[in-house]
């Protein structure tokens, strides 16, 4: 009885502490993104999202559609300014706004240049990032990329 009590107890810790819905490897999936400039969309991209400690770490890498090298690196807690690990950006603060929506705003220059909503499907297999702000060119753009998990 007391066995069962305690594999009783102990999984329903485990429960409580499931894995983040993010966790995972996702590609980008350029037919079913959309953008609001001319411009044309990445090469490809990989975001790799990992629990570290009580937070995540988050890596996206690919080809810009010029053939550049993407890099951006970060770490830390949902609801706080991450880590950054390897950016472009000089701090990247996140909050969650529902189960499944999640807030990130990127500064540079000491301003908020770009914000991005991540949108994750109820089946966790699909996951959308609406990002609005300035591009690289320095014009206001906004897009809707899509990325299906591994």
């Amino acid at each position: 009885m007391r066995k069962s009590l305690m594999l009783l107890v102990f999984l329903g810790t485990a429960t409580l502490h499931a894995a983040d819905p993010y966790v995972g490897t996702w590609k980008f999936n350029a037919a079913k993104s959309v953008s609001t400039t001319k411009a044309p969309p990445p090469q490809e991209v990989t975001i790799l999202i990992e629990e570290q400690g009580e937070g995540l770490y988050v890596a996206l890498t690919g080809t810009a559609a010029n053939g550049t090298k993407m890099v951006n690196k970060f770490s830390g807690q949902i609801g706080g300014t991450m880590k950054l690990v390897e950016s472009q950006y000089e701090s990247i603060t996140t909050k969650s706004i529902a189960p499944n929506i999640r807030e990130l705003t990127y500064v540079v220059g000491g301003k908020e240049v770009s914000w991005q909503h991540a949108i994750l499907s109820g089946d966790g297999k699909t996951l959308c990032l609406v990002t609005r702000g300035v591009n690289q060119q320095g014009a206001f753009a906004e897009t809707v990329q899509v990325y299906d998990k591994q």
